[in-house]
């Protein structure tokens, strides 16, 4: 099962009835605004402009972007003109620009294969968290549950007593650097992505991966609750 938190604030009556209007204005004719909001209207919406991010119209890499696309599709013969790229695009959020992305700091789905589909560049990926076995049980349980920035930062605590528990018995001990070189050569995974191992030195600086989770767990579940941005699973 996956498993991912997604960074949410709860959408406002007057957003809800802007997307019943949009959306559904015929059904209006015979169902009251509460109906259709309560059957139909988004909960919550992207932190998008609480953070002060961009539209892609005003990215300095707009006219780049654009022409990046129409070179793409101009290979599958799409047809698709320049200006429909540009007239698509131009209202969409500039995630890579975003100055949450930036506070994140890597914490973050930007290496998704669900980037845009099921996830934004500002979501994370909680299942490091809710299927790692020596992480305690309540504490994947709660990697499952929907929280509010105040739970956010209690359950960013308990995750930081777990990283303390780890570091004293040993749990964020490395393998040999031999035995990593094995294990990445027989990764299908690393081969279907081409990546290349980490050197020797790289790989003594770099944290042990459960050490990582934890810490961008963490990182991720402060930042967001410090911009007002509650936590939705999504499984």
């Amino acid at each position: 099962m996956g498993l991912d938190w997604l960074a949410v604030i709860p959408a406002t009556r007057e957003e809800k009835e802007e997307y019943i209007k949009k959306h559904y204005f015929k059904e209006l004719e015979t169902n009251t605004m509460d109906e259709l909001i309560e059957a139909h209207a988004p909960k919550n919406n992207k932190p998008c402009v609480l953070v002060g991010a961009k539209k892609m119209k005003d990215s300095p890499d707009f006219e780049k972007t654009a022409m990046a696309i129409f070179e793409r599709n101009a290979l599958t013969e799409t047809g698709t003109t320049l200006e429909d790229i540009k007239e698509n695009l131009a209202e969409k959020w500039d995630c890579q620009n975003c100055p949450l992305l930036k506070k994140l700091q890597g914490a973050d789905s930007r290496e998704s294969f669900f980037l845009g589909m099921t996830v934004s560049s500002c979501d994370y990926r909680g299942k490091v968290i809710g299927s790692d076995d020596k992480i305690a049980g309540f504490l994947k349980e709660l990697a499952y549950n929907n929280l509010t920035c105040e739970e956010m930062i209690g359950y960013a605590e308990f995750l930081e007593g777990q990283a303390k528990a780890f570091r004293q018995n040993g749990s964020f001990k490395k393998i040999p650097y031999e035995e990593y070189l094995e294990k990445f050569e027989k990764d299908p995974f690393t081969k279907f992505l081409k990546s290349s191992p980490l050197t020797e030195t790289e790989y003594k600086k770099e944290d042990h991966w459960r050490e990582r989770n934890l810490k961008n767990a963490i990182h991720w579940l402060r930042t967001c609750a410090e911009h007002e941005i509650n936590m939705v699973a999504s499984y």
